[in-house]
This record gives structure tokens, sequence and C-alpha cells, in this order.
């Protein structure tokens, strides 16, 4: 999906390791569920649920200074927003049309 927006992302190890620490963290939260709660187990909790919603980002931690095309930027930029405003439907025709040089002098 982020390659067709043609936004590069982390290696495979460090977004692993990422959704091992969400993982972690949502199998914490389910632990004290059945618990008495304090003030800050509570928000621990309702930070984790609200997160869910939110992407899970694997852009490279540069993304925004590597990408050259600024729609892809703002792209990028909409999908980190809370509730994440922008989409992606289907191809971009236009940029897969354009010659292969082009491609590589303008990303």
């Amino acid at each position: 999906m982020w390659s067709a927006a043609n936004i590069p992302i982390q290696d495979k190890r460090r977004a692993i390791s990422n959704i091992l620490i969400l993982y972690d963290t949502g199998e914490k939260v389910k632990k004290n569920t059945g618990r008495k709660s304090s003030p800050a187990q509570t928000a621990r909790g309702k930070h984790f649920v609200g997160s869910l919603d939110d992407l899970f980002n694997i852009a490279h931690q540069d993304a925004l200074s590597m990408i050259k095309i600024d729609e892809d930027r703002e792209f990028l930029l909409a999908q980190r927003e809370k509730g994440r405003r922008g989409t992606m439907q289907g191809k971009d025709i236009p940029f897969i049309k354009q010659p292969k040089a082009f491609k590589e002098d303008s990303g």
C-alpha cells in the first residue's frame, strides 16, 4: 500500500518490533481488566483503545524529507492525523503512465 503511494517504508525488522510492542501493550491492558484499576491503569487502557484507530505507521523515519512529490507528502501527513482524513483508492494512473525517466527524477 505504501509503495503504491510512493512512501518509503522502514525496515521490516523495525515494523515487526513495533507490532510486538503494540501487542505487548494490549496484553498488559487486557491483563489488568479484571482487577480493581487505578486511575493510571484506566488512563493507559483508554489511551491504548483510542490509539487503535490511529495509523500504524510503517513509513521511514525520514519519509517526509525523502518524498519528492508534494501530493504524496500531503497524503502521508493526512494519514498521520487523528482520524486519518486521507484515503487511497486505486492506483495513481497518471503517475504510472509517466515516462520512467521522469519518475526517477521526481521521486
